[in-house]
């Protein structure tokens, strides 16, 4: 298909069913989805904008979730694309490392390798992601090579966990979900091997994270519900990552249709107002945090004048890591792209999550689908020319 950069999401569910030689009848009766609905998003006059529709169709038509959005979306302009420059390197780190065996000796002492860990964690929170992807490519052969070959060995593998969490979600983010796989369960190798319930719960919420990726929700919930079960809660940091797992839980829940969100979300809200505003794990798991997740929950129930007052409830300025704030600014933007009347702030609030993090937003394909619902709403209305640059930037022809 020519300019495949361009094609939506409707375009593509059309030819995968057609491939299946499936009617749009025969799709609406699977994926429980009415026929005038999947009508209009083959025909761009809806978008998929829930992540519970998205999968089922994914499901009916045996495809995986990315194969419909189109992803990775790399930037338009080439200049722009560093990171997605950085994902090769750290394609051969997963894949030619092993925690069974190394051909060399790290080349950075133990104590190093975890500070530069700490520092990749720091540099993924803010948003610095063709940085993140130079300093992974390097540190995951050195940690695998140092879990082998150095007295080191417990440290290292701690550092494996969290290295491997921030490689499991910049990959996912850059629309790499299968690589986000690989990086998540070699998480969980390493946390398994360090046989420490607390690290292995803390590895398991980067699996079920990845699995987002793929569309797995039923998967999601059977991980954080297990994982939640088995984390351990007398010290501050348990609560934090099953905080973490109850929310994931929710989200899953909501995403399914099946368990129940909104008890899980205020099990996760009253351990958020023990625990403060945390730092386990790099989670940052909290008040604030608990307030994303419920307006991520509600926008996925379908309630997007819902999810723009919880938004109001928190400061901007509260969330203190850029790549939560730019989450919040996308998932903002989204649910006011949805809302009559409202265009004008959503472009505002997806520019800024552009500015925190615009690899992560243009190649979000929420955010993508939200432009052009309100591209083909600006061409109605004569448009504007900061819509159509921020069109073209995510990849959609103004």
């Amino acid at each position: 298909m020519a300019d495949e950069e361009h094609v939506s999401i409707g375009t593509r569910v059309r030819s995968c069913r057609r491939y299946r030689g499936m009617s749009l009848q025969v799709l609406a009766d699977r994926s429980g989805l009415s026929k005038s609905f999947l009508s209009m998003v083959e025909n761009g006059q809806r978008q998929l904008d829930r992540r519970q529709h998205l999968a089922a169709i994914a499901e009916v038509l045996q495809v995986s979730v990315a194969e419909l959005t189109g992803q990775p979306h790399p930037p338009a302009d080439p200049a722009q694309g560093g990171a997605h420059a950085t994902v090769p390197g750290v394609r051969l780190a997963l894949i030619g490392s092993s925690l069974d065996y190394a051909d060399r000796d790290p080349s950075r002492p133990v104590e190093q390798l975890a500070q530069d860990t700490a520092t990749v964690m720091d540099l993924r929170q803010a948003c610095l992601d063709e940085q993140v992807g130079k300093a992974l490519s390097q540190l995951l052969p050195d940690l695998h090579a140092a879990v082998v070959r150095s007295a080191g060995r417990e440290r290292a593998l701690r550092s494996l966990v969290l290295a491997t969490k921030a490689a499991s979600s910049w990959l996912k983010s850059l629309g790499y979900p299968d690589l986000a796989w690989i990086a998540a369960d070699r998480g969980c190798q390493a946390a398994l091997r360090l046989d420490d319930p607390l690290w292995i719960a803390a590895a398991d919420y980067s699996r079920a994270q990845a699995l987002s990726g793929l569309g797995a929700y039923g998967q999601i919930a059977a991980i954080a519900t297990h994982a939640a079960e088995s984390t351990p809660r007398n010290l501050q940091e348990g609560l934090e990552v099953f905080g973490m797992h109850r929310l994931t839980e929710a989200c899953a829940a909501a995403t399914t249709g099946r368990g129940d969100a909104h008890a899980a979300l205020a099990e996760a809200r009253t351990v958020a107002e023990r625990t403060g505003e945390g730092t386990a794990f790099w989670f940052n798991f909290g008040p604030a945090n608990t307030v994303q997740w419920e307006m991520a929950i509600t926008l996925e129930q379908g309630e997007p004048d819902r999810a723009v007052e919880v938004a109001s409830s928190i400061r901007p300025d509260d969330i203190s890591s850029p790549s939560r704030r730019s989450a919040y600014y996308a998932d903002l933007g989204i649910a006011m792209s949805m809302v009559k009347g409202r265009d004008a702030e959503a472009i505002a609030a997806l520019h800024e999550a552009e500015h925190l993090a615009p690899d992560r937003v243009r190649n979000n394909p929420r955010v993508r689908g939200a432009v052009e619902d309100m591209l083909q709403r600006a061409r109605r209305e004569a448009g504007g020319r900061t819509l159509r640059g921020l069109a073209h930037r995510v990849g959609i022809t103004p």
